[in-house]
């Protein structure tokens, strides 16, 4: 019996779509990122900005000293997040 070949959601794409980047482009436009994605990776970088902040807490770091940089970690992650994965446009 011959093997089929299937494609999985990842290679998944139709015939308009072939040759074409998936990625969104700088201006907006062109294909959103997949949803799940962009949850994981911000759940992800938040995940690192309160390990890594505790991980200084435990080393013996007073809060006081950690607590201004805790506050800008989160800002330039969803920054980088942003420019990476920007808004599409209507």
């Amino acid at each position: 019996m011959p093997q089929q070949h299937v494609r999985g959601p990842r290679h998944a794409s139709s015939p308009g779509e072939q040759g074409r980047s998936r990625r969104p482009r700088r201006d907006g436009t062109g294909p959103a990122p997949e949803p799940r994605l962009l949850a994981a990776l911000t759940v992800a970088a938040y995940r690192t900005v309160c390990a890594t902040s505790a991980g200084r807490l435990l080393a013996g770091e007073r809060a006081a000293g950690i607590v201004d940089d805790h506050r800008r970690r989160p800002t330039a992650a969803f920054d980088a997040l942003e420019r990476a994965f920007p808004a599409p446009t209507a």
